[in-house]
């Protein structure tokens, strides 16, 4: 054993301390699964059942099966369907960065809000939308996360008889 004065293990325990804080410090960003700023996530929570969907003054309900947009829309079922489809599989990249997030949004209002009502929630899911030149950035205040998607992401979530003009 190595034999060293009380003023040297004090050393080592305070060096030992440090390196452990280091380590621990770094290893939070590899830690749990969609953390990464290059992992694509849902949008919407996975293996959720969405009940509405509500976007700007249209609201799309589920009926049995099916779904319905009030006030009407002109979109037929199969419309529908396919948009809520594309709603619970589109994927955008997590940002861990909020602070490129703010500096992107700053000052500006969002384009488009989304309230989605889940299933088992009480409160529902808000999405403020940031459309950007290249890429449309979406603020999840259900998840408290910023997410970030190609623009031509925004005509497949809302086409066009639901906002002709944003």
């Amino acid at each position: 054993m190595i034999q060293l004065s009380k003023k040297g293990w004090n050393n080592v325990l305070i060096f030992s301390m440090l390196l452990m804080i280091m380590v621990f410090n770094g290893m939070h960003k590899n830690l749990g699964p969609g953390e990464s700023t290059d992992t694509d996530v849902l949008i919407l929570p996975e293996n959720s059942l969405v009940l509405t969907l509500n976007i700007g003054d249209i609201a799309i309900e589920r009926i049995g099966q099916g779904w319905r947009a009030n006030p009407a829309v002109n979109m037929d079922l199969n419309q529908l369907t396919d948009l809520m489809a594309r709603w619970k599989a589109h994927k955008a990249q997590w940002q861990m960065d909020d602070s490129e997030a703010k500096v992107m949004t700053d000052g500006t209002m969002p384009q488009f809000i989304v309230i989605a009502t889940l299933a088992g929630k009480t409160d529902g899911a808000v999405y403020a939308f940031y459309p950007q030149l290249e890429e449309v950035w979406i603020h999840d205040q259900f998840a408290k996360r910023w997410l970030k998607a190609p623009i031509s992401m925004m005509s497949e979530l809302f086409p066009k008889p639901l906002y002709p003009e944003p």
